[in-house]
């Protein structure tokens, strides 16, 4: 696009087209840095997780989310972090969000279409810090959206172990 916008203003710079091209490229740099914006906000995701739970082997699934070559068993690999040590279950489905804008539905339409049986669909998502008239009006923070009946299983066995180590 760029080539043909640059031998149109050369050639013939009253074209109706390069509007139209000048647009299109605009866009298209745009949707780069989103993708780039999103792929690094999957690799912090990931990297937080791999830290605090090394036994697994978490990965970010190539394409936002599509299959993996590597792995014959693709039907497993979905979301936009997957874990690929196979000895150990990870019990989570992961799409991961940095957004200025919150969409939360369609995010969740997403997590919950995609996530195969057996797994939790979780949504990741970033809260961009805002500033006003030169001051933080807004803290970045990241939080985790799941169903409320998953989030009481979780702290049902979170609870069973606090309440085990009690009674003794």
């Amino acid at each position: 696009m760029q080539d043909k916008l640059e031998w149109l203003l050369a050639h013939d710079p009253k074209s109706p087209q390069i509007p139209e091209l000048e647009k299109k490229i605009i866009i298209s740099k745009r949707n780069k840095r989103s993708k780039v914006k999103g792929a690094d906000y999957e690799g912090e995701i990931r990297d937080i997780f791999n830290e605090r739970f090394p036994l697994y082997k978490l990965k970010r699934v190539q394409r936002s989310g599509g299959a993996h070559k590597d792995i014959t068993n693709c039907e497993t690999i979905r979301g936009d972090i997957a874990n690929f040590n196979s000895e150990v279950d990870f019990p989570f489905h992961m799409e991961c969000k940095n957004c200025n804008t919150w969409s939360m539905p369609a995010w969740w339409k997403q997590a919950t279409n995609d996530c195969v049986d057996g797994k939790t669909p979780i949504v990741v998502f970033k809260q961009q810090q805002k500033i006003k008239n030169g001051k933080v009006a807004q803290k970045k923070d990241d939080f985790v959206m799941l169903r409320l009946e998953d989030f009481l299983d979780l702290f049902d066995y979170y609870y069973e172990g606090v309440y085990e180590k009690e009674a003794y």
